[in-house]
């Protein structure tokens, strides 16, 4: 039974790493298993304006995703769609397909969604949000991931700034360690930035094209770089 593994992940304190595919294939999910990912989030019904990829509904995509969930180890999570439309039942059949966690921002994602068993919710806040909106997430119950997506607006792939990390601390500070928080790469993150982010309690990372691009190469390249200099930071940290 895969379900809420990676949740339990992320809330050990270790460094937890997420790739976020642009492509549904299982060549590519088992080569970033392969490069030390903990975990993989995959897309339906998603036109990706910068990777110019486009993937299908369920049914179209279905084939490639149960591929996926029977060749590797690692949790996979989904994300049915970027808009509203999400329904119990689907969520349901992602349960029984065996995906680890279901992933939707929150301005989309309907309420009754948190009551379906058997799979984690990872909601993502989008635009800003005030530290009290911030703690009211943290107290839903049914939730069980936050991603980072409350940072300031700036342009797709912008590195990641001073302003930014004051934010994270903000809403650090506010989810109090009750719901672990994930960060996202929509910054073009940097293994030089890693640092500073453990450093300021950052530790869950879930990196996608920003990062690592759509090619192959590329994906497995940028996974492997993480993931040791994440073992770097973590191991020679202060105890």
């Amino acid at each position: 039974m895969r379900t809420n593994r990676l949740t339990e992940k992320l809330r050990s304190g270790a460094p937890t790493l997420c790739v976020s595919l642009v492509q549904n294939d299982l060549g590519l999910a088992k080569a970033v298993e392969a490069a030390g990912a903990d975990g993989l989030k995959v897309h339906l019904n998603l036109e990706h304006p910068y990777a110019k990829t486009r993937l299908g509904t369920f049914e179209e995509e279905s084939e490639n995703l149960q591929a996926i969930i029977k060749g590797i180890e690692i949790p996979v999570g989904i994300v049915p769609r970027g808009g509203a439309g999400t329904l119990v039942s689907e969520v349901e059949e992602f349960a029984k397909f065996g995906f680890d966690f279901v992933d939707l921002y929150s301005s989309v994602m309907d309420a009754q969604l948190l009551g379906v068993p058997g799979i984690g919710k990872w909601v993502a806040p989008k635009g800003l949000h005030s530290s009290a909106m911030l703690e009211a997430f943290a107290d839903i119950a049914g939730i069980d991931a936050l991603e980072a997506s409350f940072l300031g607006p700036a342009e797709y792939g912008a590195p990641l700034s001073v302003d930014d990390l004051a934010q994270l601390k903000v809403g650090l500070a506010a989810i109090a360690g009750r719901k672990p928080l994930v960060l996202p790469t929509d910054r073009r993150l940097s293994v030089e930035d890693l640092p500073v982010l453990m450093e300021n309690g950052i530790t869950n990372f879930l990196i996608g094209f920003a990062v690592t691009g759509a090619h192959l190469d590329l994906v497995v390249a940028a996974t492997e770089e993480f993931k040791i200099k994440l073992d770097q930071v973590w191991a020679g940290r202060p105890t």
